[in-house]
């Protein structure tokens, strides 16, 4: 990442607490680390123009708490919280997207008793 003192505005999809909000942060290492609970960061599309970061470590193992962006009957799950930014082949900016928007893409899950399960937002 060039620039990483820039402040940026992402969405954070924090899937314990089911919430989805706007948030500014520094691009630094201790920020990413306290928004995702971590310092090794995995990257995947949103869009065209967007990308989730999570934290590699969550990502891999299997957390309690998840998120799909689908509305498909067998969604892929992303454990633990996200972020998304806008990205370019260099380096990652404020994010460009509808925030009500991207709530009506996120499905949140818990596992229980073994099995990941959809969590009805009220």
């Amino acid at each position: 990442m060039e620039n990483l003192k820039t402040e940026i505005i992402g969405i954070l999809i924090d899937s314990e607490n089911k919430n989805i909000s706007e948030i500014r942060f520094q691009k630094t290492e201790k920020d990413f680390s306290k928004l995702l609970f971590g310092q090794s960061l995995i990257t995947f599309p949103y869009d065209e123009n967007h990308e989730i970061i999570l934290n590699r470590d969550l990502f891999y193992s299997y957390g309690k708490f998840f998120f799909a962006i689908s509305q498909e009957e067998n969604p892929e799950l992303y454990s633990g919280n996200g972020i998304i930014v806008s990205y370019n082949s260099k380096d990652w900016f404020s994010h460009h997207l509808n925030i009500e928007e991207v709530k009506n893409r996120i499905r949140f899950f818990e596992l229980i008793d073994g099995d990941a399960q959809e969590i009805i937002k009220n």
